[in-house]
Formats: C-alpha cells, structure tokens, sequence
C-alpha cells in the first residue's frame, strides 16, 4: 500500500506523476509546462522554452538581435514617448505582459523588468512598448534558465 495507490483511491485523478529517487516513481516529469528532473547530480527545474517563442512571436520580435539585459535607462525622449496606446496595440501589450508574467514565474532574471512593465498596464503608453521589447530581446537570448538543487 504505497503512496500512488493511497492518492488515486482519495482522489480523482488523470494522468499524473510522482518525481522522486524512488527506484518505483518517474525521474522526470512536467508541472505547468515546466520540466523537472532528478539526475544523479540532483534536481532540476526548467521552464518551457516555447512561451518564449511565443512570446517574441506575439510581440513580433523574432527577427531581431538580443540584448544582455532585460532592462535599461529610463528611455523617455519628450512627448512621443508618453502617448497612451489605444485598440489593437493595447490589446496586444496586455497579452504579451500575461504570457511575459508567466514567464517571469520560472524566470527570475526577468521577473523586476515584467513587474516594471505591469505597473505601466493599466494605462500603457509607448514607453510600455518599449519597455516590453526589450524584455523580449534580452529572453530571445536566455530562453533556458535550469535551476539546479544539489
């Protein structure tokens, strides 16, 4: 009468894993599309690589050069800069700030500058926009950021 076998007569369960050193259980498995794994160094967890594409898809930045940052000066340059986004560009920084805020949940190195970011949301103007660009340049770099536990 192991664990696997107390869970699924409690609960009602799909498919699920249980990841341990258990000669018995997985040594790999997935958690909200993040991968982790036991190796004989230790544990390691890693976020999905996809929602970067996807995110610099959206964003439509797939052609461009990465930077070694997520953030940067303060780049207001007078009055262009502070012109509210409206419609189509509203919409679209909001969906790219969810995905960017998922994201930043499994990456830390991004986390302060999508935080930054969000504080802009509610009332985005340009700088927002470029704000999240460069965010999306510097992940289009570092797709992979694996946590080891040794």
């Amino acid at each position: 009468f192991g664990f696997r076998t107390y869970i699924e007569e409690k609960f009602d369960t799909k498919i699920w894993q249980i990841v341990s050193d258990h000669p018995d259980d997985e040594k790999q498995g997935a958690f909200l599309k993040a991968q982790i794994r036991l190796t004989e160094e230790g544990w390691e967890f890693d976020g999905d690589p996809k929602l970067v594409d996807k995110l610099l898809e959206q964003a439509n930045l797939e052609h461009f050069n990465g930077v070694s940052s997520p953030g940067g000066k303060d780049s207001r340059q007078g009055d262009d800069a502070l012109e509210k986004l409206g419609g189509k560009e509203y919409a679209e920084l909001r969906t790219s700030l969810g995905l960017g805020q998922y994201i930043a949940g499994n990456c830390f190195d991004v986390k302060h500058s999508i935080k930054a970011n969000l504080r802009l949301a509610n009332a985005p103007d340009q700088e927002a926009k470029m704000m999240l660009k460069r965010v999306c340049r510097f992940v289009k770099n570092h797709k992979r950021l694996v946590y080891k536990y040794r």
